[in-house]
């Protein structure tokens, strides 16, 4: 497509302009999303980043296995290691969530009690 716009550009110089021009507009994208989801919370981004991570790494880890040759590289490892990180960030959240309430609810009570007194 280039070469029939009169360009004349070698394999690194188009990796350059489409890898730069494609993440330049990825990270303006994600700098106003993030920028959005930070006024509602900055818990959300930190899932998506560690999400995000956790499917490289699982990609990386099948890739290593399989140029090495000490493993399968199989499509279901990856799903289980990101269902495992689902399961495991859901239970989590609901720790932290009734820490939370158990919290708020007694420092309510407390409260109330100050109060009354």
């Amino acid at each position: 497509m280039t070469q029939q716009m009169g360009f004349n550009f070698t394999d690194k110089q188009l990796h350059f302009f489409i890898i730069g021009i494609v993440f330049l507009i990825l990270y303006i994208f994600t700098d106003i999303l993030f920028r959005a989801l930070s006024k509602i919370s900055v818990s959300i981004i930190t899932f998506i980043f560690s999400f995000t991570l956790s499917i490289v790494i699982s990609f990386a880890i099948e890739i290593g296995q399989f140029q090495s040759g000490r493993g399968n590289m199989e499509l279901a490892d990856v799903a289980w290691g990101i269902y495992g990180f689902l399961v495991f960030i859901l239970l989590f959240e609901l720790i932290r969530a009734m820490y939370r309430v158990s919290r708020y609810l007694l420092i309510n009570l407390i409260d109330k009690k100050n109060r009354i007194e």
